[in-house]
């Protein structure tokens, strides 16, 4: 009996110091988790469309020696990036934010920047690059850009990345007021029905989406949403809720809109 009672203690000893072993083997294979980056996901209207600005600059640029500038050398670098080739890239380009994101690391702001261009070229033609991504870093009020290669939801779960800067340009201000920004978002989706309808018709409200019941009807009363909805605002009254603002807004024709702001640039439009 001595002896299977030994035996027993000696066999439970033997598993756990198995165990043990397999739990270090395992940690030792599991690989760390890549540390999330803290998004700050609401920005003020005045950084939002500064650093919009400074997207639609570069994108606008005529020298190689200003886009030197701007691009940060180490992308220029590691992608072997044709500076000419950047300068060339658009004829007469606008660019809209649509998404942002900031993170602050080590004395730089990082914003992270979806949006869309419409480049324009000879009377009525355009292009239209629906969805590009920049990542913006702000430094001593300078900025340099970097393009993205993936949207920015991408970069949420990547692990720090502090770049070393050595170029950069001056970031201008752009200090927006509740008037303007209402304006911008009105000529965002005016701009929008005839580039791309069916992005303005996902803007509206439900309730309008009710009144004009289908993409194919809002499609055929797009010139006419356009002709009676302009940017010019006569007055406007908001009511902040504890998720969104929602703005009365008086049009300078009379003509009475809703506009449902849930974060800048993420908004609903009642017309």
């Amino acid at each position: 009996m001595k002896d299977k009672k030994y035996l027993i203690i000696a066999l439970f000893f033997i598993i756990i110091i198995g165990l043990a072993l397999l739990v270090i083997y395992v940690d030792k294979k599991t690989p760390p988790e890549t540390p999330k980056k803290e998004f700050k996901y609401s920005i003020d209207a005045s950084s939002f469309f500064t650093i919009q600005n400074a997207i639609y600059e570069y994108l606008d640029m005529e020298s190689v020696d200003e886009v030197k500038e701007v691009l940060n050398s180490k992308y220029v670098s590691e992608n072997n990036i044709d500076l000419s080739e950047v300068v060339d890239a658009y004829y007469d380009p606008s660019f809209t934010a649509t998404r942002m994101y900031t993170k602050s690391l080590n004395n730089k702001t990082y914003y992270y920047v979806n949006g869309y261009i419409v480049d324009r070229s000879y009377g009525s033609q355009y292009d239209y690059y629906e969805s590009v991504n920049y990542l913006v870093i702000v430094f001593n009020n300078k900025y340099v850009i970097n393009p993205l290669k993936y949207d920015i939801e991408y970069y949420k779960n990547t692990g720090e990345v502090d770049y070393t800067i050595d170029n950069g340009i001056s970031l201008k201000a752009i200090n927006t007021s509740e008037n303007s920004k209402l304006e911008l978002y009105i000529s965002n989706f005016t701009n929008l029905l005839n580039i791309d309808t069916t992005r303005a018709y996902n803007m509206l409200s439900n309730n309008s989406k009710a009144k004009y019941n289908t993409l194919d009807m809002f499609y055929s009363v797009r010139d006419n949403i356009y002709n009676n909805v302009n940017s010019l605002i006569t007055n406007y009254d908001d009511k902040e809720n504890e998720d969104n603002i929602t703005y009365s807004i008086t049009l300078n024709n009379g003509k009475t809109i809703i506009i449902v702001e849930k974060d800048i640039m993420n908004y609903e439009i009642e017309i």
